[in-house]
């Protein structure tokens, strides 16, 4: 669950970050230094071109003008997240935090990590900070209703992708997050219903083709169950062929001649 880098947006939280601190903590706006604001945004750059050991030079010597400064350590920590070294990234998303209560992006980023080593509780202490920093902030929502389906908490995890669509109306992965809850509550008539969503705004995910045709298959809709998981096997889902292979040899041909 490592973000990407790139993008604009980065940059105007980072910029945000800056006005935000500056103002709260009475520190000197490193960004009025056109030396450091120089380096500052060369390590960006280097950042977003993969060359990551440069730009962690750069940005400790951003942190030597000025050590309290949260972008800093918190672009750091996502460096040392996407070269592996985790106890190293949690380390320094923990800096920015202490320097920046109210960076809502450090808390997410730490919660990813926290998701990926398996600290489920901890993790959605840190997606909860970042959403109370930041209303609506879907990744925080998304990460979190994950983390509580993970834990078996559906109710939870509905209520947070449901949440998510509210927010981004358009997201097939939402639809598709909450039609696995809604799988796990056997209530399949709901799944199929989020499915065609996640399906109608993305049309070309495998995925989405095998979890409704399991979700027909558990509505005894056998022919519609083997239509979805050849959708899903000309994609290259794996299972969906196997399935296909012990549920469908009769339906395959003719599945197969009417979509050639």
């Amino acid at each position: 669950m490592i973000e990407n880098f790139k993008g604009i947006i980065c940059l105007l939280v980072v910029f945000l970050v800056v006005s935000c601190q500056d103002k709260t903590k009475g520190e000197p706006r490193i960004l009025n230094d056109p030396i450091v604001s120089q380096r500052y945004l060369e390590a960006l750059k280097m950042i977003d071109n993969g060359d990551f050991d440069s730009a962690l030079v750069i940005l400790d010597d951003v942190l030597d003008f000025n050590p309290r400064y949260a972008a800093a350590y918190y672009f750091k920590g996502r460096v040392y997240s996407h070269k592996g070294e985790v106890e190293r990234a949690l380390r320094y998303f923990g800096k920015a935090i202490k320097n920046d209560p109210q960076f809502s992006d450090a808390y997410l980023s730490r919660a990813n990590l926290l998701v990926d080593m398996g600290d489920l509780e901890r993790a959605i202490s840190d997606y909860s900070a970042s959403i109370q920093k930041m209303r609506n902030n879907y990744l925080a929502i998304s990460g979190r209703g994950q983390a509580y389906f993970q834990m078996g908490k559906l109710e939870e995890a509905k209520n947070d992708f449901s949440e998510y669509i509210r927010i981004k109306p358009g997201e097939p992965e939402a639809y598709f997050n909450r039609a696995l809850v809604f799988i796990a509550n056997s209530q399949f008539l709901e799944a199929l219903e989020d499915l065609n969503s996640a399906l109608r705004y993305g049309p070309d995910d495998q995925d989405f083709f095998f979890e409704r045709g399991m979700v027909f298959m558990h509505l005894a809709n056998r022919v519609d169950a083997c239509k979805n998981w050849y959708e899903a096997s000309i994609r290259g889902h794996s299972m969906a062929k196997q399935l296909l292979q012990l549920n469908c040899k009769e339906f395959f041909e003719p599945l197969k001649r009417s979509t050639d």
